[in-house]
């Protein structure tokens, strides 16, 4: 039997979306790509997601990343983004629960790193 693949990218340039309660969103790039394997079958893959230079109210996102590889039953997010609100994004330990800034962190990078066995 021919196992079915899917390969997907999308580059979007200066988006921008107005939220219901006036709040605005925008980048100045959004880069998006995915590869599945198996699609039909047991599906497992890899995504990459970029957004550069976004605004948000007072987020201002230099660059954020967002990759995931693996399948349903073993799947790795990792997040990484600098920015400021404010003031600058605090680095978070990887794999925490609950999310918290750590305390002596004063860098503009945030990171997170998660497994799901």
């Amino acid at each position: 039997m021919r196992k079915q693949a899917i390969d997907a990218a999308i580059d979007v340039r200066n988006p921008s979306l107005a939220v219901g309660d006036g709040t605005s969103l925008a980048a100045e790039r959004l880069t998006l790509r995915a590869r599945l394997g198996d699609a039909f079958g047991s599906p497992a893959g890899t995504a990459e997601l970029r957004v550069t230079r976004a605004t948000a109210d007072e987020l201002a996102v230099t660059q954020l990343d967002l990759k995931a590889d693996g399948n349903a039953r073993a799947l790795r997010v990792t997040l990484t983004a600098g920015g400021t609100r404010g003031h600058p994004l605090r680095s978070m330990p990887a794999a925490s629960s609950p999310w918290r800034p750590t305390s002596s962190a004063c860098n503009s990078t945030v990171s997170m790193a998660a497994s799901v066995p």
